[in-house]
């Protein structure tokens, strides 16, 4: 798996209201970016939405 397949797959998880499974899943992207992964992302907005649902 990528960090693009393991967001793609967090985003979907989130839009079903898959709040704590998606999170696990952006985290997985997020390790995976950090990697020799050459997909790139918006770290930034990774960031952000892993801190907003770690809030709820």
């Amino acid at each position: 798996m990528n960090s693009q397949h393991a967001f793609n797959l967090a985003v979907a998880l989130d839009h079903l209201g898959k709040s704590s499974l998606a999170l696990q899943y952006y985290r997985r992207a997020q390790s995976l970016m950090e990697g020799a992964d050459p997909v790139s992302l918006d770290k930034a907005a990774l960031d952000l939405r892993i801190a907003q649902i770690e809030t709820m």
